[in-house]
């Protein structure tokens, strides 16, 4: 610290430029914090100390420190293509031709609020100084639990989420972090997962095996090459109608129309055995005429040639409404249809449909 300072006014920032308060406070001509060094002098009248043209260097040199080097280069340069500009002779171009005063214009012209807006809450979102909560950053909360002091609250997924997530955002790799069927339960009420239960299934293309101790139990329909079972989902609607009917296993039955002829089902047997085979028909009839009105029929389904059929009067029936189980038997050669029919009457006989099943051949057939 050499030089003159016996006016030294102390400076506590930087403490080897006694001469100025800068940049702790203002050099000033006047009052109590007046720099002695900086007051105006007269021409001719007045002389200039060397602390004098200290202070003015130690003011300088405050100056230059507070603001820094290269002052008017803005921090991380770009060029126009976005990249950072580290080339010597480019910044010091920029230096050159900047000014600090460029730079404070740019940071307090630049478009701040279209590049944070979104953070705060979408594009017309605008502070208002004038409410005692705005939605900043620090201010952002959800609905859950605050269980952190200072935290955004944590989301509750079943209030605060819409959408569904793509598979493209969940782990369904084969490996130990991926979502398997070993982490999925059946149903709610069951703790067996979905591998579990795939892999006691038997197979639809190798088959497998049901353990002796297991009940199978079939509630609907089996087709197999050997028995064919049908109900009324599988009877036409072409001039019938689907009733309900108590009597029926299902609670409903293909009803036919009064007079007119009409196929209650004609199907083909497709896939089964060949062989010698029965057709096993519940159905019952709103009247019974004394003439035939009912024909069960098996028909070859390349040539149409009858191969057997029944024809049912009211005399095969035990009374109005009741159902009774008709027997067709007939010979499988791999091309059958089974046919059964309403026929034309001359007075209203409505016939309902129940089911129909075909298997191999039984002497209990000849009961009828």
């Amino acid at each position: 610290m050499a030089g003159s300072i016996d006016k030294a006014v102390g400076n506590p920032i930087y403490e080897d430029l006694v001469l100025t308060r800068f940049p702790e406070n203002f050099d000033v001509r006047e009052g109590t914090g007046a720099n002695p060094n900086l007051i105006r002098w007269t021409n001719l009248k007045d002389y200039n100390m060397a602390e004098h043209v200290n202070a003015l260097q130690d003011a300088v040199m405050a100056i230059q420190r507070a603001l820094g080097e290269r002052a008017q280069v803005p921090a991380k340069p770009t060029g126009s293509d976005g990249k950072p500009i580290t080339d010597s002779n480019a910044l010091l171009n920029i230096a050159k031709t900047s000014t600090v005063k460029d730079r404070i214009d740019a940071i307090e012209t630049h478009d701040w609020y279209a590049d944070f807006d979104k953070r705060y809450g979408g594009p017309t979102w605008q502070f208002n100084d004038t409410d005692a909560v705005n939605p900043t950053i620090q201010q952002h909360r959800h609905i859950g639990s605050a269980a952190d002091p200072g935290m955004p609250e944590k989301i509750v997924l079943t209030q605060e989420v819409q959408g569904k997530l793509p598979k493209a955002n969940i782990d369904l790799s084969n490996t130990s972090t991926g979502v398997t069927g070993k982490d999925i339960l059946v149903e709610p009420t069951v703790s067996t997962k979905v591998s579990d239960a795939l892999n006691d299934k038997i197979d639809e293309k190798t088959g497998g095996t049901i353990a002796k101790e297991a009940t199978l139990t079939v509630l609907g329909k089996t087709n197999t090459r050997w028995t064919r079972e049908f109900d009324y989902t599988d009877a036409s609607t072409t001039g019938n109608t689907s009733v309900q009917d108590s009597n029926t296993l299902l609670n409903r039955a293909i009803e036919s129309g009064t007079t007119a002829a009409s196929d209650l089902m004609n199907t083909s047997l497709t896939g089964m055995h060949y062989g010698r085979y029965v057709a096993i028909v519940r159905l019952s009839a709103a009247s019974l005429p004394s003439t035939g009105f009912i024909e069960l029929s098996a028909t070859n389904s390349n040539t149409n040639a009858i191969i057997n059929k029944v024809t049912l009067t009211g005399s095969d029936f035990d009374g109005v409404n009741q159902y009774k189980t008709f027997y067709l038997i007939f010979n499988h050669d791999g091309a059958t249809k089974l046919r059964v029919r309403k026929l034309s009457t001359t007075s209203s006989a409505k016939v309902r449909f129940d089911y129909a099943i075909v298997e191999p051949v039984h002497p209990a057939v000849f009961d009828r």
